[in-house]
């Protein structure tokens, strides 16, 4: 089976995201990953040549994650978004709570893609908390500068910029704004 190849201007933009993503192969057996990021190589440890054509399941290995696999298994049939809590285990063998944002976008659909987002939940107290909303926060609008004032969004909100900004680059093959920074370092097509 040929796995879909996505666009360079988007892997670019991906590659360059500072919040850990994923892109799998929705019509394949078992949706193996045809793409991760290198945040997504340091949040679990593998490298990403090792997670290239594997199901991100292999993150929870023996883990107690029956209702959100379930859910993840009903969100694929149905071609519908799911923001999902689940734990997974990093290559050292450390556990991890993740926050998975899974997305079928009309432009991704189309081509076959689903776009996962993942954050790492950790025991953060009421006080750190807020702190923790803008570290999320600032690390999407560094990966687009183009994005709305996202100070005030939930984690959802964050993501669903991402999703929003893969479906617009794969549907109407529009041009990112980057910063003067971003701009440069972007070899030409």
């Amino acid at each position: 089976m040929i796995r879909p190849e996505l666009p360079q201007r988007l892997t670019r933009l991906l590659n360059g995201a500072s919040l850990p993503i994923t892109v799998a192969d929705a019509n394949a057996r078992d949706q193996p990953l045809i793409f991760a990021n290198p945040p997504f190589a340091a949040l679990t440890g593998y490298s990403v040549s090792e997670t290239m054509g594997r199901n991100c399941r292999f993150l929870q290995r023996d883990l107690p994650n029956e209702a959100a696999r379930a859910q993840i298994r009903e969100a694929i049939a149905a071609r519908k978004d799911l923001q999902v809590r689940l734990y997974n285990i990093r290559r050292d063998g450390t556990e991890f709570e993740n926050l998975l944002f899974l997305y079928f976008a009309k432009g991704l659909t189309d081509a076959g893609l689903i776009l996962g987002a993942q954050f790492e939940l950790s025991p953060i107290s009421k006080v750190e908390a807020p702190a923790y909303a803008r570290y999320l926060t600032d690390n999407l609008q560094r990966a687009f500068a183009d994005s709305i004032d996202l100070r005030r969004e939930t984690k959802h909100i964050l993501a669903d910029q991402v999703a929003a900004q893969v479906d617009r680059m794969l549907r109407l093959d529009l041009p990112f704004a980057f910063t003067d920074e971003a701009r440069t370092a972007l070899p030409d097509d």
